[in-house]
């Protein structure tokens, strides 16, 4: 039976799957009209750039897409630089953000994986391009295995990230792998609440292989009153300090909560109430265990 013939629900999962794991589209595009305008449909809601030459392309495009996207995701390769990936990526999701409505609704997923450099001049194109998006969920990994510890958001490329994050309205869901936080003075609640101000739509954080993660500025993120709808904040492989040292617990969380407290800089609430709010959101954990050195830990993934 010729594929034309089939229902177009049926023909649509047979095209999503081809152009998932095909490299070079034409091939299915210029099949015939039908086939062609499924797969413009699918293709267009699911956006998918795997080089800079792709997301270039598709950024300095002026045709109009079928749809409003449902998720776009860039994925690096771990070596490649490109000083303009971040004023490509906001000319990207402005070309997406026309074919937005109520019914649409907002960008669901927005998804990044790959390396940023700390000599890189134009990180702070990093605030204008995500501030466009204002995602439901929004990721960004590194591209290297998932056993190497490598950092991809470097410490110079947080401070934009955390402002375009603090600006979003409808994020609900982030996980942030492969980070080295600013180093800051530790006990500087301002300067170190993780994000410049609260996000009341954000139910989970997860933060994985990350360096130099202030505790004070968990404890004072999940304490934090504006944070109103926060289930779940997850430490996986959470250091204070290099990845040389010790894994942060949860109990370290509580800890710096109380000091918080102590300091005055916690208002509304008392030593029991912080307890129970860090114990009942923050979930510290194990996954990449060292070949040797560094805080090896045996038996339960879980850090209390």
């Amino acid at each position: 039976m010729s594929l034309r013939y089939l229902p177009v629900e049926v023909l649509s999962e047979i095209l999503s799957l081809a152009l998932a794991d095909n490299a070079n589209l034409c091939d299915i595009l210029c099949l015939n009209s039908k086939i062609l305008a499924i797969s413009k449909l699918i293709i267009h809601s699911e956006i998918r750039f795997l080089s800079y030459r792709q997301l270039h392309s598709f950024s300095s495009g002026k045709d109009p897409l079928c749809c409003a996207p449902r998720s776009i995701t860039l994925i690096l390769p771990g070596g490649a630089t490109h000083l303009d990936i971040f004023t490509d990526l906001k000319r990207a999701l402005i070309r997406c953000n026309p074919f937005r409505s109520n019914e649409s609704g907002p960008l669901d997923t927005l998804r990044l994986q790959l390396h940023t450099h700390t000599r890189d001049p134009n990180l702070h194109h990093i605030a204008d391009a995500l501030s466009v998006a204002d995602p439901k969920n929004f990721v960004w990994s590194g591209p290297d295995p998932v056993h190497h510890f490598s950092i991809a958001i470097v410490s110079q490329a947080v401070r934009h990230l955390v402002h375009a994050i603090s600006a979003w309205s409808h994020i609900q869901h982030i996980k942030l792998t492969n980070v080295a936080f600013p180093v800051n003075n530790a006990k500087d609640y301002i300067s170190n609440h993780l994000f410049l101000n609260a996000i009341p739509s954000l139910r989970t954080l997860l933060l994985g292989k990350v360096a130099f993660l202030s505790v004070y500025a968990v404890a004072g993120t999940v304490c934090d009153h504006g944070m109103t709808n926060l289930e779940q904040v997850r430490l996986v492989d959470a250091y204070s300090e290099s990845i040389w040292g010790r894994r942060m617990r949860r109990s370290d969380v509580v800890k710096a909560g109380l000091d918080l407290l102590a300091m005055g800089l916690l208002n509304g609430m008392g030593g029991d109430d912080i307890i129970a709010r860090v114990t009942s959101v923050v979930v510290c954990e194990v996954e990449t265990e060292r070949i040797e050195g560094g805080d090896r830990i045996e038996g339960s993934r879980f850090l209390f």
